[in-house]
């Protein structure tokens, strides 16, 4: 699911205003949601609302993926180049993400707001769609077609 907030054309201005989005120690923030990968939970047109802090397994995050920002849901963490990063996917999607930086996340989605109803997902409800998200991938990863070597 991407946000975007800048023209094409302002592909470097639109860079930098991300990477200081990132860097910024914001409270809160609220986007309009674009796109389906995140279906049913974000729809286009909803309002997430925002909020740093801990991040766990379950929790949909929005992350600068280069000229845009990505909402996803946190699906683990990965140790790589001597560094912990993030692991995301769409609900809607059936691979998981590049590896995401804990430079590059926003924030946390808190809630979101659909035709003038507040929803957000209780903590059974996200550990419900990461087992969900991570249990399909493990599944679809296992049952893949091996390839054959001669």
């Amino acid at each position: 699911m991407f946000v975007s907030i800048m023209t094409a054309h302002d592909s470097i201005k639109k860079r930098e205003i991300l990477k200081t989005l990132a860097e910024l120690q914001i409270g809160s923030l609220n986007l309009t949601v674009q796109g389906v990968s995140m279906d049913p939970a974000l729809r286009p047109l909803d309002r997430v609302h925002l909020n740093r802090g801990l991040y766990l397994p379950g929790d949909i995050l929005v992350y600068v993926r280069r000229d845009f920002m990505v909402i996803h849901r946190l699906i683990g963490w990965w140790w790589y180049q001597g560094a912990w990063h993030l692991v995301t996917k769409g609900d809607n999607l059936e691979h998981i993400d590049a590896l995401v930086s804990k430079d590059c996340i926003i924030g946390k989605v808190i809630s979101w707001e659909r035709n003038g109803i507040i929803f957000s997902e209780t903590f059974r409800q996200r550990f419900c769609k990461w087992l969900k998200n991570i249990g399909g991938y493990i599944v679809r990863r296992a049952t893949r077609p091996r390839l054959k070597v001669d």
